[in-house]
């Protein structure tokens, strides 16, 4: 057994398996070298790359602010329609819902209770994009944190911070990280910080790729949500029950909430097409160049089926900070 290993979930040391993986998504074809806990399942980046900035180029994340006019009619039908979204109350919303359509964050929001008065924090907020559709569904009190940002700024009444989470302050009624956590060198360590800054008895919301299940039996080193060399700890269900008790929290609910992606984007990589291959279905949403548009409605249905048999590669985990 290597002296050096130490499972970043479970903090367990015995021998791992290990995995080589490609990179994919641009195509560099790199080898990384994954380790898959033999305990929890959870698996971890074997050595993180010394120029790890090098495969997150300029256009991985935008941090330009998004420019949105609205009319006051426009504000007050879509604050409608969040609160219905919130609450499932109120017709006014119901209806506009109905002609607009509800934005499908609302489906993992509900479940924490929020009202839209509550502090909300995003981290890893990159330009504020969905902070600024909560704001325009009528939240008022929002932030964003993301070292990564040129710098502070303040839009539509959004705060977003230029720093660390470790560096943050105060207290929120709900945290978001969406996908966000895979990417973090130290993922106890920002669990720790995140309910340090939440108020007792209230949730941060997790999204993650999620190790052990359907995809990564099936796809192994294709699975296109291990994403070498960019997801350096991927928690398996177990690995990320045993890493919220251990920062403090309660793991209150886990949706899994996967969709097609899981299956073309691993498809593909099985058949070396990368992510931003030029015919990859991720890039031309017809799908035509690789699949038909039956192949698409069967991965939809699949991807479905594997959320409801709580088998699928993503989850919105609920993470409750004891009272």
């Amino acid at each position: 057994m290597s002296d050096s290993y130490q499972c970043k979930v479970c903090a367990r040391r015995s021998e791992p398996l290990r995995h080589t993986a490609r990179e994919m998504m641009f195509g560099t074809r790199e080898n990384f070298e994954y380790l898959e806990c033999a305990d929890c399942g959870s698996l971890q980046i074997a050595q993180m790359p010394s120029d790890l900035a090098r495969f997150y180029p300029t256009d991985y994340y935008s941090f330009s602010v998004p420019q949105v006019r609205r009319g006051w009619l426009t504000d007050l039908l879509k604050r409608a329609r969040g609160q219905y979204g919130m609450t499932g109350r109120g017709l006014i919303g119901k209806l506009v819902g109905r002609a607009m359509g509800m934005a499908p964050y609302y489906e993992w929001l509900r479940p924490a209770g929020l009202k839209t008065t509550d502090a909300i924090l995003e981290v890893g907020c990159g330009s504020g994009d969905f902070l600024r559709r909560l704001t325009a569904d009528g939240f008022t009190n929002l932030t964003g944190v993301d070292p990564f940002m040129p710098a502070d700024r303040t839009f539509d009444g959004i705060r977003l911070l230029k720093r660390e989470l470790a560096d943050m302050h105060g207290e929120f009624d709900c945290i978001i990280m969406q996908h966000t956590i895979e990417h973090v060198v130290d993922p106890l360590a920002t669990l720790k910080d995140l309910r340090r800054l939440l108020r007792p008895g209230k949730f941060a919301i997790v999204t993650t790729p999620i190790a052990g299940t359907y995809a990564w039996r099936t796809y192994g080193v294709n699975w296109v949500q291990l994403d070498p060399p960019r997801h350096l700890v991927i928690f398996s269900p177990r690995g990320f029950e045993l890493i919220a008790r251990s920062a403090g929290f309660e793991m209150a609910r886990m949706d899994y909430i996967a969709d097609s992606f899981m299956l073309f984007g691993s498809e593909q990589y099985m058949r070396d097409i990368p992510l931003r291959d030029p015919r990859s279905h991720w890039l031309n949403e017809s799908g035509g160049k690789v699949f038909s548009a039956a192949e698409m409605a069967a991965f939809a249905r699949h991807a479905a089926e594997l959320n409801r048999l709580r088998d699928s590669d993503t989850v919105c985990a609920y993470l409750r900070r004891p009272e």
